[in-house]
C-alpha cells in the first residue's frame, strides 16, 4: 500500500534540516513535516530560492515554523559554516507521497 503525509506523525518538538527544499522532493518533504508541526530548515544554495519555498509552504501552511539557511555541500567554507550548528531531535523520513 503507498504512503502517504497522513501516515507521518506528530513532528512538534522536532527540527528538520532538509537540504534541497526549494523543489521538488525536497520541497513536498518540507511541505509535509511543516504541516505536521516540525520546525522546517530549508538548507538551500540560493538564498532567493530558499526565500520562495518558505513562501511557498507558508501558503499550505500558515502557522509553519521556518528559517531557512544558505547550504552549498559543494562549497567547503559554507559546509564549515553550517557544521557548528547541532540539530537536537532530528528525523529523516522517505517514501511519502502527498495526499492530494
Amino acid at each position: 500500500m503507498p504512503r502517504t503525509s497522513a501516515d507521518i506523525p506528530d513532528q512538534r518538538d522536532r527540527i528538520a534540516v532538509i537540504t534541497g527544499a526549494n523543489s521538488g522532493v525536497g520541497f513536498e518533504t518540507a511541505r509535509m513535516l511543516a504541516e505536521k508541526g516540525a520546525h522546517v530548515v530549508p538548507a538551500c544554495r540560493h538564498p532567493e530560492r530558499a526565500a520562495a519555498a518558505c513562501d511557498g509552504i507558508r501558503l499550505a501552511v500558515p502557522d509553519a515554523e521556518l528559517r531557512s539557511v544558505r547550504l552549498d555541500l559543494a562549497d567547503a567554507a559554507s559546509v564549515a559554516t553550517r557544521r557548528r550548528c547541532s540539530v537536537a531531535n532530528s528525523t529523516m523520513m522517505c517514501g511519502f507521497r502527498s495526499a492530494t
